[in-house]
């Protein structure tokens, strides 16, 4: 796509039902799948299963992530309590662009503004792009940690809500 990520202007909304084939193709790409604690292909109807329920759920929020007004990744928490577990994935045509940081950045504040105490995020450790991002973004690193039986990184988020 050759998009410059200085000059991209980056906005966020809710997912909608009309994502669900969006997030599917997102959801089954080589890379992100590599990078998934469940890195086995989807098939549509199993994500149609899940995406619903996710799209259902009061401790669940998913953002699409635009870029230009085109869409460029997406964004989930989910959110246990006082913690918010983030989960993202870029687009490929927009990935090395820091689209991902910039995206992590503010939308970690935002659900910190709206109630969580506690943003984490789970990376596999041979997975440097999120490392990277999340290390820019601002996020420390907390220990290494076991998600679904394979190894992981806990990184925290360093912000906290306002008023706090």
């Amino acid at each position: 796509m050759g998009r410059d990520p200085v000059n991209m202007a980056l906005s966020y909304r809710f997912a909608e039902p009309s994502d669900c084939g969006l997030y599917h193709r997102w959801r089954n790409e080589e890379e992100v799948r590599s990078n998934s604690f469940d890195p086995g292909p989807v098939s549509l109807d199993a994500h149609k299963e899940w995406f619903y329920g996710k799209l259902a759920d009061k401790g669940c929020v998913l953002y699409v992530v635009l870029a230009d007004g085109v869409p460029a990744g997406q964004v989930r928490f989910d959110i246990e309590g006082k913690e918010a577990v983030i989960s993202i994935s870029i687009d490929k045509d927009f990935r090395g662009r820091s689209v991902g940081k910039q995206a992590i950045k503010d939308l970690s504040g935002k659900v910190l503004d709206n109630g969580a105490d506690k943003v984490v995020a789970y990376i596999k450790p041979d997975n440097l792009s999120s490392i990277r991002a999340f290390t820019e973004a601002g996020y420390g690193f907390e220990g290494d940690v076991r998600i679904k039986g394979s190894a992981a990184r806990k990184y925290v988020c360093p912000f906290f809500a306002a008023g706090s």
